[in-house]
């Protein structure tokens, strides 16, 4: 079996320059990242600074090919890496990268929807076939009253066939604990902050045998600090949806509709 590049205790060091990290494996073979102090955190960063991104990603001889086909933000200005290995924003006008800037992948919801006509349409006339979708991302935002809450109703009562419910698994999304006869009742996503949003299922996912029991029902989707089974009249719910960032909410409606949809 290949290594893959890990140590003897099964992690490898990956360098951001001024950072680095530990990537380890756990028994279920789920990666987990340790910062310098060897505190876990939930993932890897998500920003570089001008000197990391310009040397990470623009001078790399591989990485650039792939920097160069989407589009980045700095601080609030969005732009992308071009064919000379300069930066230039929307107009295809030199952007001049800023020393203190904090660089990330931009996302459709920080874009507004004239601006990522724009980017779409400037990337079709240099013919740039993008890595993964990112201009014709989805965008999806939750309503005042989901924003208030701890649930989403709108996906309750949802029935979809096992197959789809555990594609979610390729998208970071877990299956839950297996409780009584070996059924898992539940599938989570963890986030950022710490929370988990939850599906709780009916009638189940059998350990051994996932097909066993057919199609699952939505009997709950709620935002909740652990995934476990929802206890309506047994335990406070505190998180609020509305306090999650954007971005983390769209991928997550988006997951959702595309799961339920006819």
């Amino acid at each position: 079996m290949p290594d893959l590049g890990l140590g003897p205790d099964g992690t490898t060091v990956i360098d951001y320059g001024a950072r680095t990290f530990t990537v380890g494996f756990d028994e279920q073979l789920r990666p987990y990242v340790l910062d310098a102090d060897g505190k876990r955190r939930k993932d890897l960063p998500r920003s570089w600074s001008a000197e990391e991104f310009t040397s990470l990603f623009i001078e790399h001889p591989l990485v650039w090919h792939l920097a160069r086909r989407l589009v980045w933000t700095a601080d609030h200005t969005a732009f992308r890496v071009a064919e000379d290995r300069t930066c230039a924003d929307v107009q295809d006008e030199p952007f001049a990268l800023p020393r203190d800037a904090a660089v990330r992948l931009a996302h459709p919801v920080h874009l507004a929807p004239a601006e990522l006509a724009a980017w779409a349409e400037l990337f079709a006339d240099y013919e740039i076939v993008q890595p993964l979708r990112q201009l014709g991302r989805p965008v999806a935002a939750l309503t005042a009253e989901e924003a208030a809450g701890h649930r989403l109703h709108r996906f309750e009562k949802h029935t979809v066939p096992v197959g789809r419910l555990l594609g979610l698994t390729k998208r970071g999304w877990r299956r839950g604990e297996p409780q009584d006869g070996g059924v898992e009742g539940w599938i989570h996503k963890p986030l950022p902050n710490g929370s988990h949003l939850v599906i709780e299922i009916q009638p189940g996912i059998a350990v051994g045998y996932v097909n066993e029991f057919g199609d699952q029902s939505f009997e709950a989707v709620w935002l909740g600090a652990m995934p476990d089974g929802y206890w309506p009249n047994g335990r406070e719910y505190r998180d609020r949806l509305g306090d999650l960032d954007p971005v983390t909410v769209s991928e997550l409606l988006a997951d959702l509709e595309e799961l339920t949809a006819d």
